[in-house]
C-alpha cells in the first residue's frame, strides 16, 4: 500500500512533454521573476538565478488532476506530516526517487508543515551528497485544488552568497499560487 501511495504522488510529477504543452501552468500561480531566467520543464519551469556567481534553481513542478480516489490518498499522507518521523522518511523518499542515481546520502534536517504561498504545504531543508559534492535543497509540497505542486529550491555548497540569497528572498515572497475551486463532486467526497 505504501508504495501505491508513493507512486500516485510520483506519477503526479513525471507527466509527459505533451501533457506540458497542453497545460497553462502560467495560470495557476504568481511570481516576479525578475532576476531569473525561466525555463521551460515536462511538468512546470525551472527558473535559473541570473545574477548567482554559482547554479541556484527553483523548480515549480505541477502533478496531473487527480481523481477523487488520489486526492483522498493524498489527504491520509497531508495528515501524517504532522507526525515529524514520518514527515522527515516521506521527505527522504520523495528527493531520492527524483534522484537517478543510487550512491546518494540524503540528510534531511528540518520538516515544518503550515501555509506557504497561500497553500498548506509540507517544507523540508535537505543536504544531499553525490560523486563527492554537496547539494543543498529546500522542496514544499502540497495541494492546489486536484493538483499536486511541489516547489524544488536547489544550489551546490558555496553558492548561497548575499546576492543569491537576496535574489532567492525576492523570488519567494512573491510567489502565490491561486485559489482553485474544484468542483461539487470532488468536494462532497472529501466532507
Amino acid at each position: 500500500m505504501k508504495n501505491i501511495i508513493y507512486m500516485i504522488l510520483l506519477a503526479s510529477f513525471f507527466t509527459s512533454t505533451a501533457f506540458a504543452n497542453q497545460f497553462n501552468f502560467d495560470k495557476l500561480y504568481h511570481v516576479d521573476t525578475t532576476g531569473w531566467m525561466k525555463k521551460g520543464a515536462p511538468n512546470g519551469f525551472v527558473y535559473v538565478c541570473i545574477p548567482c556567481k554559482k547554479d541556484v534553481d527553483i523548480q515549480i513542478s505541477f502533478g496531473y488532476e487527480m481523481d477523487n480516489k488520489s486526492i483522498l490518498e493524498y489527504k491520509k499522507i497531508e495528515s501524517k506530516f504532522l507526525d515529524k518521523q514520518y514527515a522527515k522518511k516521506f521527505s527522504k523518499e520523495m528527493i531520492a526517487k527524483q534522484i537517478p542515481i543510487n550512491n546518494v546520502t540524503i540528510n534531511v534536517a528540518k520538516i515544518e508543515t503550515g501555509y506557504f504561498f497561500n497553500l498548506k504545504m509540507l517544507e523540508y531543508i535537505a543536504t544531499i551528497e553525490m560523486y563527492n559534492t554537496l547539494m543543498h535543497g529546500t522542496g514544499f509540497i502540497g495541494l492546489q485544488g486536484n493538483r499536486i505542486v511541489m516547489i524544488s529550491i536547489n544550489y551546490s555548497d558555496g553558492s548561497m552568497d548575499k546576492t543569491a540569497r537576496k535574489n532567492l528572498k525576492h523570488f519567494l515572497s512573491s510567489l502565490m499560487f491561486r485559489e482553485i475551486t474544484i468542483t461539487k463532486d470532488i468536494k462532497a467526497r472529501q466532507l
